[in-house]
């Protein structure tokens, strides 16, 4: 029997702005489904996927770059798994 994981959806969210971004966490507002929404990411994900460094302040590295498209896996209001739509 195979267990799947419960809610997680794979999608393609274009990232308009930056909520809150701490070294550990970073709340973004995406578009999903036609509507704004705000996701929460681990700052190291999208560092890596987005080949920053990750460092007080790299929020304003991230807003120069914005709005971006990247291809995710969410569950409820979190990325858990993120790539870059332009090197997939």
């Amino acid at each position: 029997m195979q267990v799947q994981s419960v809610g997680i959806r794979k999608v393609t969210l274009k990232i308009r702005g930056i909520k809150e971004a701490t070294l550990k966490e970073t709340e973004l507002e995406v578009d999903l489904d036609t509507k704004l929404h705000t996701l929460v990411v681990a700052s190291r994900l999208l560092a890596n996927t987005l080949d920053f460094q990750l460092k007080k302040g790299f929020d304003k590295d991230l807003l120069e770059r914005i709005p971006l498209s990247v291809e995710a896996e969410i569950q409820e209001n979190r990325i858990i798994k993120m790539a870059d739509a332009e090197n997939i």
